[in-house]
């Protein structure tokens, strides 16, 4: 076991998880008590882990909504190493932890709610699909209603709730890059939509992930300027 086949293969959040065999889990703890990388994506995974539990919405499930967003912290650290030159490693025979997670507060990254009440799809949608992708939604099963809300926006793309969750729930699976073009689109109808802001948000929090902070920033201060429900959060992001 190697420290591409360890990113490659979500190891660390499996082995946090206790999901591993116990073949797997003696290779992996063999390799990273020796491996100074490997540690400090460990630890870093284990400080994003406890950010996210401490601020979890209380109605989720406990320890699934995290899952992706810790994938991709490890996923991250472990690639931006293997993308250094070996030389250029520092040798050291004892692993200290990272001083901090190297993105965005991963906390801050918390699904939005989904009230049915209060977001009804447009006439002729495909409504009842959309409630049990919804479902999958709210149980914290992000794969589950990614599947099913792409279904229902290829069907009907001007359901703009689809492409909405949509967005962010391939935020919260690591995938940034799609993330960011569902959310785009989303933004683009403005005011025809109830999600603008919600999905500046969620598009500003994106391309911080992405690493274009610029971008990210402006986003966030064109939330600040909507004087919405998420201008105090998008204000903290700013200050910080």
């Amino acid at each position: 076991m190697d420290c591409r086949s360890i990113a490659s293969g979500n190891v660390i959040e499996r082995y946090l998880a206790g999901t591993l065999s116990e073949v797997e889990r003696n290779e992996f703890e063999l390799h990273y008590f020796g491996c100074v990388e490997c540690f400090e994506a460990l630890e870093t995974v284990r400080a994003v882990q406890r950010e996210l539990t401490a601020t979890a919405p209380r109605r989720r499930r406990p320890g699934r909504w995290w899952g992706a967003a810790a994938a991709a912290a490890a996923a991250g650290v472990l690639l931006a190493i293997l993308a250094i030159p070996r030389g250029d490693q520092r040798q050291t025979t004892k692993a200290t932890p990272p001083a901090a997670v190297p993105l965005i507060q991963l906390a801050e990254i918390r699904p939005p709610e989904y009230q049915s009440t209060t977001y009804r799809g447009a006439a002729g949608a495909p409504q009842a699909e959309f409630a049990r992708a919804m479902k999958r939604y709210q149980d914290g099963d992000y794969a589950g209603a990614w599947s099913a809300l792409s279904a229902i926006h290829s069907a009907s793309p001007h359901y703009a709730e689809a492409r909405h969750f949509g967005g962010v729930s391939l935020l919260l699976l690591g995938r940034t890059g799609e993330a960011i073009e569902c959310l785009d689109a989303v933004v683009a109808l403005g005011a025809k939509t109830p999600f603008e802001e919600e999905a500046r948000y969620y598009r500003a929090l994106a391309l911080w992930v992405a690493g274009q902070r610029e971008a990210g920033r402006a986003e966030l201060s064109r939330v600040v300027e909507m004087q919405g429900d998420y201008e105090e959060r998008a204000r903290g992001l700013l200050e910080r």
